[in-house]
């Protein structure tokens, strides 16, 4: 069961850098009628959790993939270590 879910956090790890990937070619937001749409949407939601812009000049860096990445590793070791 455990390995079940670190399976599926990987899984999830994946598709968060798939997304930051995709957010670099297709800024903006995914319309609604996009194939990305059922990938897209999931992820965004949990990067809402742990969205932090940070103001370089004119623009915002988002260190929202990185705290989630972190996270869901750390949530990895634990489980793996239980």
């Amino acid at each position: 069961m455990i390995l079940l879910i670190v399976n599926l956090l990987r899984i999830f790890e994946v598709l968060i850098i798939i997304r930051v990937l995709f957010s670099w070619f297709h800024p903006g937001p995914i319309a609604r009628n996009s194939p990305f749409q059922p990938i897209v949407h999931p992820i965004d939601q949990l990067l809402r959790v742990f969205r932090v812009l940070i103001p370089v000049g004119n623009a915002y860096i988002d260190l929202g993939p990185i705290l989630a990445i972190v996270t869901i590793q750390a949530l990895e070791r634990v489980l793996v270590n239980f």
